[in-house]
């Protein structure tokens, strides 16, 4: 909920449809500070193709778009992700590094 800062603005509500294999998508809507009227409703359904991909950017980049589920895989993902250059440089060590770590020291 967005709560106005200047007399002429309205305040905004926005419905997350959150589940587990949900797509996550938000209805909004604008309501007048004074009446507790609804000034204008913007559901997720009726948005254009465009404005539907639009509204899922944070939610694909985040891995919030399908619910706990794709969080799940997105945490791994990055954790084998982050992973990578760790292991990488601990392959090459085990297999090449000290030798060549040791011909650049001087030592056996």
């Amino acid at each position: 909920m967005n709560i106005p800062d200047r007399p002429n603005e309205a305040y905004s509500v926005r419905k997350m449809a959150k589940g587990i294999l949900t797509l996550e998508s938000s209805d909004t809507l604008f309501i007048n500070q004074y009446s507790g009227e609804i000034l204008k409703e913007i559901k997720f359904s009726n948005k254009t193709f465009g404005g539907k991909i639009a509204s899922l950017i944070r939610p694909l980049h985040t891995g919030e778009f399908m619910g706990i589920l794709s969080k799940c895989l997105f945490f791994i993902a990055s954790l084998v992700a982050t992973s990578l250059p760790l292991t990488g440089f601990l392959i090459w060590y085990w297999k090449k590094g000290k030798r060549q770590i040791q011909k650049l020291v001087g030592t056996k």
